[in-house]
């Protein structure tokens, strides 16, 4: 009686211990194979992937310049264990999905490069400085960027000139910008510190209007 009593105990814990084992594992979305929750990574719709089959999954998605999406959510690479796929890839990738979702976004203008630039490599409204081969380009136009020369694109400029040539306002020689005089002389100091003079915007004292 007491063998039998034991080998019923042995059995109903091995039972257990399958049952628990069962309701642990997971099954890849990709390769179907099942493993224990510890090992598999769930992703934000219900499915779980192994972590090779994730890592591929990304590849891919970098490969066809999309973000990877389960169930039609995109999937952070932060849900990839470290050590999966290297730095430079994790970064790569980061960058496709922020160009992704940049609006108007700015590409080098140097055609051996035309790299995406981020928008933290903006310098001001109107350049963007790339990464990768140092180029400046005009974020209106996508030409090499044009200092000291107003880009016909730029709607926004265009119109400020627009109403500066109706309102007669002029243009600082020095940081182009527009000056209002509003009374006094034709002597006028910007504030980038330029001396220019009001009737022709010439630098102050090359014209004889002083």
């Amino acid at each position: 009686m007491a063998a039998a009593a034991e080998a019923e105990r042995l059995r109903l814990e091995v039972e257990e211990a399958e049952r628990i084992r069962r309701e642990r594992e997971r099954e890849c979305a990709v390769c179907m194979d099942r493993h224990d929750m510890d090992f598999m990574i769930k992703v934000p719709c219900p499915h779980w992937y192994c972590p090779e089959d994730l890592a591929n999954a990304f590849q891919n998605a970098l490969n066809n310049r999309r973000p990877f999406q389960c169930c039609r959510q995109e999937v952070p690479i932060a849900f990839l264990p470290a050590g999966q796929l290297p730095p430079d890839f994790i970064v790569r990738y980061e960058l496709l999905i922020l160009e992704l979702n940049t609006p108007n976004r700015t590409y080098c203008s140097n055609r051996d490069c035309a790299s995406f630039v981020p928008p933290t490599q903006y310098r001001g409204p109107d350049v963007a400085l790339c990464l990768a081969c140092g180029y400046s380009t005009c974020r209106h136009c996508n030409a090499p960027h044009h200092p000291g020369r107003d880009c016909p694109e730029d709607e926004a400029t265009q119109r400020a000139l627009d109403l500066g040539a109706a309102q007669g306002w002029k243009r600082c020689p020095g940081c182009r910008n527009l000056v209002e005089k509003i009374n006094g002389c034709n002597h006028m100091t910007c504030q980038c510190r330029q001396e220019f003079c009001y009737v022709c915007a010439a630098v102050w004292r090359t014209c004889g209007h002083g």
